[in-house]
């Protein structure tokens, strides 16, 4: 099936100063091409109006393609690439 987890913010630095903030977003691969994850934002975008906040954020892993159409199909824009570097291999040299 799938799931959901978000939660309202504050941040003073921002404008809007609230936004949802999606923590989790999870559909199946057997419901992928279901209505499953429609509904789950759904949910998301009713949490967001009825709190009159504008604003929904999320975060997505790079090279999820599927995943990154799926919020563009629903709406959502690219704002932040965010990006870094593991030194881990670099640690004991």
């Amino acid at each position: 099936m799938g799931f959901t987890f978000y939660v309202a913010e504050r941040d003073i630095l921002d404008d809007p100063p609230e936004q949802v903030y999606v923590q989790d977003f999870m559909v199946t691969k057997a419901m992928s091409r279901s209505d499953v994850g429609r509904k789950l934002m759904g949910a998301v975008r009713n949490f967001a109006n009825e709190r009159q906040i504008s604003r929904i954020q999320l975060s997505v892993l790079a090279g999820s393609e599927n995943v990154m159409a799926f919020y563009c199909a629903m709406g959502f824009d690219t704002v932040i690439l965010y990006m870094e570097q593991d030194l881990s291999s670099n640690i004991n040299e």
